[in-house]
């Protein structure tokens, strides 16, 4: 079965999507362009709205027009639709290739990337355009995408820049043991993270980490092509080191005078002398007006969503002006190539599982039926649903669903439907059962204090962007008690929940929550505390811990390396109020060898920061 999908404010512009296909699929198969990144619902390239008729859309569940927010990538059609994506072009169909390519050279300009270059085979090309990404598909049918860093011109070949992720299942199982002789599969191309055709505007190009590797495609693209649009290049790493190819940046720069280079470095060295902090906000510096510019970023999700937000409200770039390619990695706490799924590893589950963003529910499918008080029957439906399990309703089909609650079997089934594309439900044959997720709204009803609630969109955020659980904790009584939470995907997970209370002095967040002490406070609780080992590695000298807390206060970041628990290592910063008072720590944990204090300061203390700063923005 097909359904017809029309485009607002576009007569012209109509096609057929089947019923297990989604819309962006079916408007690339039509030869449309609707703007996307990783086809997995994990950025917001692909983001629109549906102005009529209801779609399934993984993630999000059940949307009926109108809905804003929507992920065509992730929308199958239920009815026929009227969409409005952010833009929409008719282009020629894609011709995508799947190839085997040879290695011919791997270069790692540092340790933790590799700059690889493939040769296609005899005869083949794979025609692209600059700044699209391929797939890298695995033996067992997995996929990595990564985009390609060489021009158009050069398309009998293939540069990529990967990053090494420690624990990464294409880092490990692929990227570890290739050498040069060796092929991949490779699938291309995808994505539209291309320059337009506005030659008069000036372009923003903001990477972080290898988000470089798409830039040096449009820049080179736009040598080749003897251009002179105006091309600011703005990179932003964690350490000078990260540079990996500052070098060749900076000669496109001397040679071409259209072309500028900015390196921005968010944990400096003290012998750096350029620009530092977020590399957005060195965007912002240089050009505050932009309603005359167009933006293209790579990188870090958490980059991209600050700059679009911040250039539009600050700078007056227009929506319609910001092009994004984001990142969405899954243990990647590193700036790395793309990958399956978020553009990740399998070792967090996917995004927007969790949550339940815009979800409505309409009886018959109209938005002109009758409604609950305030337009939410909808709501009062699935919650009538999840209200039904118990001991006595372990698990119910339709047909009890409906008999049970008094609603409609279409809409109970689509309420079933809609939790179980959540992960609140299981099915099995016609039998619906609750998940572990169910206990997530349980502990809703603890969520009623202001700083645990504020802090929990932060902390699901960090969580997906480091792939390790992340924490918010309070000092009470002096102990560290753990507020909020966010719980990464592990086969191994600590003991640590909400209302966990730790001894302070013994972890990174009660260092962190002492810092605030003064002398004399410090020492009245060192003097009661009559610090403990945990394990053969905890601190319990008073002298020393004066020190390391004092150390904390000075850095604002403290770390525990196994203190509280053998292979457990713990990194915390503060939460400062809008006065300046420190009201909470945020942190992050991991087992060892996995991660070390040092990938912690290196890669993963940058991210925390921004979001910790982000809720303190909040309070």
């Amino acid at each position: 079965m097909s359904f017809r999908i029309t485009v607002t404010d576009h007569d012209d512009i109509g096609f057929d999507c089947e019923e297990d296909e989604t819309v962006l699929d079916a408007a690339d198969r039509a030869g449309y362009a609707i703007p996307y990144s990783c086809r997995k619902g994990v950025c917001s390239s692909c983001e629109g709205g549906i102005a009529s008729g209801e779609a399934m859309v993984r993630g999000q569940g059940v949307q009926a027009g109108p809905a804003e927010g929507v992920k065509l990538c992730q929308a199958r059609p239920l009815t026929d639709l009227q969409i409005a994506p952010t833009r929409i072009q008719k282009v020629e169909p894609v011709e995508r290739k799947t190839l085997e390519a040879k290695v011919r050279k791997i270069t790692r300009p540092v340790p933790d990337v590799a700059v690889i270059q493939f040769r296609l085979p005899i005869g083949q090309r794979a025609p692209f355009r600059a700044g699209q990404y391929l797939r890298v598909v695995m033996e067992d049918g997995d996929s990595r995408n990564y985009s390609m860093a060489n021009p158009p011109q050069k398309n009998d070949g293939i540069e990529l820049h990967i990053r090494h992720v420690p624990g990464g299942k294409f880092s490990e199982q692929v990227l570890s043991k290739l050498d040069k002789g060796q092929f991949l599969t490779v699938e291309l191309p995808y994505g539209e993270f291309c320059l337009s055709d506005n030659d008069d505007m000036d372009a923003v190009l903001l990477a972080t980490g290898t988000g470089f590797a798409p830039m040096k495609s449009l820049i080179e693209n736009q040598i080749a092509l003897g251009a002179a649009r105006p091309l600011k290049l703005y990179w932003g790493v964690n350490t000078e080191a990260d540079l990996y190819m500052a070098d060749v940046a900076a000669r496109w720069a001397a040679a071409h005078p259209w072309i500028s280079f900015t390196p921005v470095i968010s944990s400096p060295s003290d012998g750096w002398d350029g620009r530092t902090g977020f590399v957005h906000r060195a965007v912002l510096e240089d050009i505050p007006d932009m309603s005359n510019v167009e933006v293209y970023a790579c990188g870090a999700p958490v980059m991209i969503d600050a700059a679009r937000s911040e250039f539009e409200a600050e700078a007056g770039l227009a929506k319609d002006r910001f092009f994004s390619d984001a990142f969405a990695r899954r243990s990647a706490w590193c700036p790395a190539g793309r990958r399956r799924d978020r553009r990740r590893g399998p070792d967090m589950p996917e995004k927007g599982g969790a949550r339940m963003t815009g979800t409505t529910e309409t009886d018959g499918g109209t938005a002109t039926k009758s409604r609950a008080p305030e337009g939410m029957a909808g709501l009062a439906k699935g919650l009538a649903i999840i209200e039904l399990f118990g001991e006595e309703h372990p698990a119910v089909t339709v047909s009890s669903a409906a008999d049970e609650t008094g609603i409609s079997r279409a809409s109970a089934r689509r309420c079933l439907l809609t939790l179980t594309d959540l992960g609140y439900l299981t099915k099995n044959g016609p039998r619906f059962m609750p998940t572990p997720r169910m206990l997530r709204l349980g502990r809703s009803y603890t969520g009623a204090i202001p700083l645990p609630q504020l802090a929990q969109h932060q902390l699901d955020a960090a969580r997906e962007e480091l792939g390790e659980s992340v924490s918010l904790s309070i000092l009470e009584d002096g102990r560290s008690t753990f507020v909020a939470r966010a719980e990464a995907a592990r086969l191994v997970s600590t003991a640590i929940r909400l209302g966990t209370r730790l001894p302070a002095y013994a972890a990174a967040t009660g260092r962190i929550l002492l810092s605030a002490y003064d002398d004399e406070a410090l020492d009245a609780y060192l003097d009661a505390a009559e610090p403990v080992a945990m394990t053969k590695y905890t601190v319990t000298d008073k002298a020393k811990l004066k020190e390391i807390i004092r150390a904390a206060s000075r850095d604002k970041v403290a770390f525990t390396d196994e203190e509280l628990e053998l292979g457990m290592v713990s990194m915390a910063i503060p939460v400062f109020d809008p006065d300046g008072k420190l009201v909470a720590s945020m942190s992050v944990s991991a087992a060892r060898p996995r991660v070390t204090v040092k990938d912690m300061r290196k890669h993963m203390l940058p991210i925390l920061r921004i979001y910790a700063e982000a809720l303190s923005r909040s309070l």
